[in-house]
């Protein structure tokens, strides 16, 4: 066994929601299932998995990796140095359930049978994660130049990260040496250190490197106006149905990042058709990772204030007969149960304010910037929208400059 064993705690959170995939659970296949399952543990708690950490700090150690984490793939191989332990989730919330759709990019609409419903771990999960490293001598100087490339590295865990999940910040490695032929050393290896090891323990003793925030990423910043009611599905059913109404299709109050990276995905695609270029990551054997990271945009009111679900707008509608060319009815078994397909579309004012920001995760070339600036002209001239109902009078922005009401 080598002389010395150093132990660190990373202290860090991640500030996004996020999810690490699981394969879907059998029997997921009705109304009520989850097709896009989290990792659990076997007594059904959420689960982080080292590897998935491992794979965020070996991307940030960049060439240094080797050093550390031995050879990735390919070439010689060389064993790692450090051995990644498990990460301790102090804090978490439950789980939701978020439901989407995919959308037609010809239609703007949404696709049948594409409905489905995926797990994420709310923003503000506190992780305490550990690592333990090995060796023979005890060079001070390895470890202060591991620990100067590890303090600004931003945790990034788990799927859709170009969506805004799984985006943290390091706060602090504690870290601990210890020479195992010491007896006072070797004491608390044996009887000690498990205690250490518990979730939020006082480690009396250890030193502290403070987490240093990494630059920020350049960002690009688009204020927009609503020109028409703005609906924002939620991906859930009609709720509060009345007797004389089929449902009511309540709105978000926010653009999701989702949303967002759909209608500039869709639209670029549509942009380098049109113009005879090729449409990068639709190969049969799937993309590459996106380079653009885009933030959800909560809405604001006319007056500024934020808007109270409860309190917005309906508008109410009614469903034609293609047939017929006039109201749809629902026939029931019984004639007098038999009514209109009246329904009511709650909605954001026109007036509401809402801002873009999209990040630049590798700096972008000219060319993608003007196919960026080319999807936000679209949006200010209403050639496309946002949001539900875009081709009946919804969802039309108008750009504001930055700094002006």
């Amino acid at each position: 066994m080598p002389r010395y064993a150093t132990l660190m705690r990373f202290d860090f959170t991640i500030d996004t929601p996020w999810a690490i995939g699981a394969f879907t659970r059998a029997g997921t296949t009705g109304e009520d299932a989850v097709q896009a399952p989290i990792q659990r543990r076997p007594d059904g708690s959420v689960y982080l998995p080292a590897t998935s950490l491992v794979g965020g700090l070996r991307d940030h150690l960049g060439e240094a990796a080797v050093d550390y984490l031995g050879a990735d793939k390919g070439g010689d191989t060389s064993p790692s140095q450090l051995r990644a332990l498990g990460a301790n989730l102090v804090e978490a919330k439950d789980p939701e359930e978020i439901t989407g759709v995919s959308i037609d990019a010809h239609r703007r609409a949404a696709k049948g049978g594409h409905l489905f419903t995926r797990e994420v771990v709310p923003g503000g999960t506190r992780v305490q994660w550990w690592l333990l490293w090995d060796r023979d001598d005890n060079d001070p100087a390895k470890l202060d130049a591991f620990l100067d490339l590890a303090a600004n590295w931003q945790p990034v865990v788990g799927r859709r990260r170009t969506a805004n999940q799984g985006w943290g910040t390091l706060h602090a490695i504690h870290h601990r040496t210890i020479d195992r032929r010491d007896p006072a050393g070797l004491t608390w290896w044996l009887q000690d250190r498990r205690a250490c090891l518990a979730p939020d323990a006082k480690l009396t003793g250890w030193e502290i490197r403070q987490g240093e925030p990494l630059a920020s990423s350049p960002v690009l910043e688009y204020r927009f106006k609503a020109v028409d009611p703005l609906h924002i599905g939620d991906g859930k059913p009609p709720r509060d149905t009345d007797p004389k109404k089929n449902n009511v299709l309540y709105t978000k109050t926010e653009v999701p990042a989702d949303s967002w990276r759909g209608i500039f995905r869709h639209r670029i695609a549509h942009i380098l058709r049109v113009t005879g270029r090729e449409v990068k990551g639709e190969s049969r054997d799937g993309g590459t990772r996106g380079i653009l990271r885009f933030e959800p945009s909560p809405v604001k009111l006319p007056d500024g204030t934020s808007p109270d679900s409860k309190a917005l707008p309906q508008l109410t509608q009614v469903a034609i007969d293609r047939i017929s060319g006039g109201s749809l009815m629902n026939s029931q078994t019984v004639a007098e149960k038999s009514h209109g397909s009246l329904y009511s579309v709650q909605y954001l004012p026109v007036g509401s304010a809402l801002s873009l920001r999209i990040h630049e995760l590798q700096p972008l070339t000219d060319e993608e910037r003007d196919l960026l600036a080319a999807v936000v002209r679209d949006l200010d001239d209403q050639i496309i929208g946002i949001g539900g109902g875009t081709t009946r009078g919804f969802g039309s922005i108008k750009r504001k400059e930055i700094g002006n009401d």
